[in-house]
């Protein structure tokens, strides 16, 4: 039995070794990796199914790893906790049955683990070298918020790029996202040192005001919100709610103790009135479920899900709208009179940003 010692460096300090001669066999690999005892593994889409059991496979990493990460002779490999979240497109030469195969890209993508995500899952790769989660998963709105983390068994975590589904994350009323605009960027913009300070509390409050602005003057939502509607009745086809660029609707009814929601699969909401400029929700098959009586009080509520879907820790707001936010909140910053007197209002110069958001009708 041969051994090969590749001493090319896979990262730095490190080198392939071998078991065989070529490389790792693709039994061993398809037997090991994705839903396997050892995990996921780069090489595992590599091997055509048991067609290509008798081949031996060899990964030679050529960069793009996350710091400290180390790749096993089968194609699994180990993330060091605390590693930072974000995408590493991980490069490396394939060789098969010692020929070279040229190189290829496998992406992992480190995240947040969601609390919802239940049981244990296990991996499988896609095409394209790109990990698919499988196993336990919560199915319901809100399971996924954002990037899936998944456990690699024994190991530290990974998470898989591209294949996954971010499925509509719960959010209930009352609600109010992030601002479009950190404190940071703010003080970026006004050059201002990022060391915490005294005029941090209002430095927020000049950036929501700035935001509040921007949305009376274009009709929009820049701060992701549950916008609330209680009627005493089912909503006409006619009837258009005052909210913009809504992303989720959940509509319940009072059945006489507390409300319960409609199935979704029960009604439609969208874009409506003259130019958009509002949503309205239609019943699927023409027709609303009755109602309950009650003598005082709404017996149906409509909550919309609206504004820009948050990204990370920040709603994703067109640039314009950004630096009218910034520009707004930096200049009433540098100038304290205008605060102390109480007569801050928006600069018309800084207003012509908004042009491209402006809905007319």
């Amino acid at each position: 039995m041969s051994c090969l010692v590749d001493t090319s460096p896979m990262i730095a300090g490190a080198c392939v070794v071998g078991a065989r001669g070529l490389g790792v066999l693709g039994s061993v690999i398809r037997a090991n990796t994705a839903a396997g005892q050892n995990g996921a593994g780069i090489l595992y889409n590599d091997v055509d199914g048991a067609g290509d059991d008798a081949k031996e496979f060899r990964a030679l990493i050529l960069g793009g790893a996350p710091a400290g990460a180390v790749f096993f002779e089968d194609g699994s490999f180990d993330i060091p906790a605390g590693t930072a979240n974000g995408v590493y497109p991980v490069s490396y030469r394939l060789y098969v049955d010692g020929e070279d195969l040229g190189t290829t890209t496998a992406t992992i993508t480190l995240g947040p683990v969601s609390s919802a995500i239940q049981g244990s899952l296990a991996v499988r790769e896609s095409g394209g070298d790109t990990f698919v989660a499988t196993g336990a998963l919560v199915s319901q709105p809100g399971a996924i918020t954002g990037a899936l983390l998944v456990r690699e068994t024994g190991m530290d975590g990974f998470q898989a790029s591209g294949q996954l589904q971010v499925v509509e994350p719960v959010v209930e009323w009352p609600y109010l996202g992030p601002e479009p605009v950190t404190i940071s960027e703010a003080k970026v913009a006004a050059r201002m040192d990022l060391d915490p300070s005294p005029l941090d509390a209002q430095l927020a409050l000049l950036i929501t005001a700035a935001r509040e602005e921007a949305e009376h003057l274009t009709g929009r939502l820049y701060r992701s919100a549950v916008v609330r509607h209680e009627l005493a009745d089912w909503p006409s086809a006619r009837q258009v709610f005052p909210v913009m660029n809504a992303w989720g609707c959940t509509i319940s009814t009072w059945s006489g103790g507390s409300w319960v929601a409609l199935d979704p699969a029960r009604y439609a909401f969208g874009p409506s009135g003259i130019g958009g400029n509002g949503t309205g929700v239609l019943p699927i098959d023409g027709r609303w479920p009755e109602l309950a009586p009650r003598p005082i009080g709404p017996r149906v509520r409509i909550d919309f899900r609206a504004g820009p879907v948050v990204t990370g820790a920040v709603p994703t707001v067109p640039g314009c709208v950004k630096l009218f936010i910034l520009a707004h909140a930096t200049a009433w910053l540098r100038n304290p009179e205008a605060l102390a007197s109480r007569s801050i209002a928006a600069n018309p110069m800084f207003e012509r940003l908004l042009d491209r958001e402006l809905t007319y009708s």
